[in-house]
């Protein structure tokens, strides 16, 4: 399937990251959840012309969506950066960002299952190529596995009823069977701040694409990787997400390292937060190789 570049996408906290990133100073620049784009275009319009960028997503239709745009991009995964970045020859980076959220195109097709408001198959794997998908992923656990992914990746509360339920409305094939189940272990209730489905698709997409253990992986390899004076900069949706980078962030500002360019994550301002009310829950922080 051809896939259009997506203009309507808005990258979040823009101005922010390009002031910790520094991209009017060029040499070489690595975006490693390349998403929409938005972000790599933004340094490249900042950047001067022998600035060197590079994008890595394990989603192919990302690359093809940021093919356009002037840079060396590569189909791979964050979990093993290490590996891909040795293989490609990729130059130590003087900039790196992490932008851990779903872009809006991924949450916007139904196809990819990834969204409790449009009907499609249950597939939410970042990269399609590879992988069960979510469907095939809760046929495999156990319920008090599930029950566990939905409290600590989700913070659903009620994690123990929707697991139950889950696992005893099985096979479900389809977002809108799952969102069922949900709204089926939850009483029917809905709530006016946001969906009841929330946290358990949230934490559901995470345990299928072992999200926070190649988060924790591919952020080992950034401190090693990035040159001296370097910047990286990471930007989180999700409290466990945010555990990772903070602790990995602090043990390595204490071992001498990095310095810590953020000593509390910065937020979405309220003003971008009603444009975009997806970036409503980012959190930002920064540190540069020592």
């Amino acid at each position: 399937m051809k896939v259009e570049p997506n203009y309507g996408h808005v990258p979040v906290m823009l101005e922010e990251i390009m002031g910790f990133l520094r991209p009017e100073e060029g040499h070489v620049y690595w975006d490693l959840t390349l998403g929409a784009g938005g972000h790599l275009q933004a340094y490249l319009d900042r950047a001067p012309s022998n600035t060197r960028c590079f994008g890595l997503d394990g989603d192919p239709q990302a690359l093809e969506r940021a093919g356009h745009l002037n840079a060396t991009l590569i189909h791979g995964d964050l979990g093993d950066l290490a590996e891909v970045s040795e293989a490609e020859k990729w130059p130590a980076p003087s900039a790196i960002l992490m932008d851990l959220g779903l872009s809006s195109p991924q949450v916007d097709d139904p196809e990819r299952g990834f969204s409790y408001r449009n009907d499609g198959p249950l597939d939410m794997r970042m990269n399609p190529t590879v992988g069960p998908t979510a469907a095939e992923w809760l046929n495999r656990i156990t319920q008090d596995e599930l029950a566990t992914a939905l409290r600590e990746l989700g913070g659903e509360r009620f994690a123990g009823r929707i697991a139950r339920v889950i696992k005893e409305s099985l096979p479900i094939n389809t977002t809108e069977q799952l969102t069922r189940a949900i709204l089926s272990a939850l009483g029917g209730k809905k709530s006016k701040k946001q969906h009841p489905a929330r946290r358990s698709f949230q934490a559901i997409r995470m345990g299928v694409n072992r999200e926070l253990e190649k988060l924790q992986s591919g952020l080992e390899d950034v401190v090693s990787l990035l040159a001296p004076g370097g910047r990286v900069v990471v930007l989180s949706f999700h409290s466990g997400e945010d555990r990772v980078v903070k602790n990995l962030f602090r043990s390595n500002a204490r071992s001498g390292n990095l310095q810590l360019l953020t000593k509390k994550p910065l937020v979405c301002a309220d003003a971008e937060a009603e444009i975009n009310p997806r970036a409503r829950s980012t959190k930002l922080r920064a540190a540069e190789k020592i």
